[in-house]
């Protein structure tokens, strides 16, 4: 993980930097009032304010999306990992480690896919914006998707069974299973957290390493 956000945080700085000399051309006024009133008074807000009215070309939408895409996809990867701990830690009064687990990791593949399609529309943007070549553009764009497509299909894997059709419901569901429930009037929401936690590995996918712990038991 700390590689890939090495990575992208010099895309980043990359992006920006190329979008800084941009704007100086594009939109000079509006660089050289922010950077005056930043340089006399420290104060972002009052900077943002008095480039508020000034105009602003067109040609800045490209630039703009550019690092709207590259933020998007460091927020994702935060959003993440703050997921990641989540579901290392303990559940809170209440609430069984299986329902929490399953609350967060649903929650966690949710962010994951949505970080890959992210990704591959930050890569959409950025071979757009550098590759002039059409041609060319179109096989570097099949070179940085590639992976990207790859991981989603393993992601669903796991994810379709948990968010579609599966997790808890797809075990308590099982024919001698929600017989039992059924005739002993067992509420699902009491089923669910009372089973243990082998409900979303699949074949060729293994759950995030945070959550094999929580996996085991209630």
């Amino acid at each position: 993980m700390d590689g890939e956000l090495a990575e992208l945080r010099r895309l980043h700085n990359s992006i920006a930097g190329c979008a800084q000399e941009a704007f100086e051309v594009i939109a000079p006024r509006y660089v050289s009032v922010f950077s005056d009133t930043i340089e006399q008074s420290g104060d972002f807000p009052r900077a943002m304010e008095a480039v508020r009215y000034l105009p602003l070309s067109p040609r800045i939408g490209k630039w703009r999306d550019l690092c709207i895409a590259v933020a998007d996809v460091q927020v994702t990867v935060h959003e993440l990992r703050l997921g990641r701990e989540l579901l290392r830690s303990p559940a809170p009064k209440g609430m069984s480690t299986g329902e929490w687990v399953y609350y967060h990791l649903d929650a966690w593949y949710v962010l994951l896919l949505g970080l890959l399609d992210r990704a591959t529309k930050l890569a959409k943007k950025t071979a757009r914006a550098f590759v002039s070549d059409g041609v060319r553009r179109e096989e570097v764009l099949a070179m940085a998707t590639q992976g990207l497509k790859r991981k989603k299909q393993e992601v669903w894997k796991t994810r379709g069974r948990v968010g579609q059709a599966g997790g808890p419901v797809e075990v308590i569901g099982r024919p001698k299973q929600v017989l039992g429930y059924v005739l002993y009037g067992v509420d699902p929401i009491g089923a669910i957290s009372s089973i243990r936690w082998p409900l979303t590995r699949t074949s060729g996918t293994s759950l995030p390493e945070c959550c094999r712990s929580a996996y085991l038991k209630r």
